[in-house]
């Protein structure tokens, strides 16, 4: 846990705020363009100084509370580990098991990552993966069920939720779509289909499959390799492996909004 620095001007005393996701994208105002004014304006967005008492301050004191803001803006935005339980507003959320993640959170995770100022929308993600716990019974976390209305009203509080906590989700997303990518590729059998490809279709699919996961949107990676795979003649497709809803990418019958409890 990050300690919050203080400084003070005329006797007031400001504290460093926790960057929250609305404070950090209004940061972004400001990078890029190293001006004494931008720099005044990120120490102010950050500890709710006036720009007028910071520029009270001597010199010497300046660079030091300049030099101290550097360090906390690294510090607060460059963790990018795993939460599975966060604490916010008194209450308790939790990430579900990836294995429990149903296809409806996939998608709209998916259309969320690959829109538009997707790095403006990292609170929907957040909303979306981290959900009430609901109980906490013999090691195990129950978590309320994805529900899109409730996402929408958790997606306005998560402004205000640490950029820990949203790195936080957004890690996990990206590790989830690499294993359900492993498991797309797992369940095609590649390599009895890679031999009685055409070997012009071969190269294209082995070219293909070595770059890195997670640099498409998952529907379309499992359209691009379907559509290769389909140009074999006697390629005789499987819907229940190759389908987006085909059976084993469903999640397991088990209770899907249960996880095992950290220990």
């Amino acid at each position: 846990m990050i300690t919050q620095p203080k400084f003070s001007i005329n006797k007031v005393e400001y504290t460093f705020h926790p960057i929250t996701l609305r404070r950090y994208l209004e940061l972004q105002n400001y990078v890029g363009e190293e001006t004494t004014d931008n720099k005044f304006a990120i120490v102010s967005a950050i500890t709710e100084c006036p720009v007028e008492e910071l520029r009270k301050l001597s010199y010497k004191d300046w660079l030091i509370v300049w030099e101290e803001i550097l360090f906390y803006i690294s510090f607060s935005t460059s963790a990018d580990s795993i939460q599975p339980i966060i604490e916010f507003e008194g209450q308790e959320f939790s990430l579900p098991d990836i294995d429990d993640i149903s296809i409806g959170e996939y998608i709209d995770l998916d259309l969320i990552l690959h829109s538009e100022k997707s790095d403006r929308k990292l609170n929907e993600i957040a909303a979306i993966l981290y959900r009430p716990i609901i109980s906490k019974k013999g090691g195990v976390i129950r978590i309320e069920p994805y529900d899109t209305k409730e996402t929408k009203v958790r997606a306005e509080r998560f402004m205000d939720l640490p950029i820990s906590a949203i790195k936080s989700a957004n890690a996990f997303f990206l590790h989830s779509a690499k294993s359900l990518q492993k498991n797309l590729l797992d369940s095609l059998n590649l390599p009895k289909m890679i031999q009685i490809l055409h070997p012009e279709d071969r190269e294209q699919l082995q070219s293909f499959l070595q770059q890195e996961l997670g640099g498409l949107p998952l529907t379309e990676f499992q359209d691009k390799i379907h559509s290769i795979l389909e140009t074999q003649q006697n390629y005789q497709s499987d819907p229940f492996s190759t389908s987006w809803l085909g059976k084993k990418l469903r999640p397991r019958k088990k209770n899907l909004n249960s996880k095992k409890q950290d220990r």
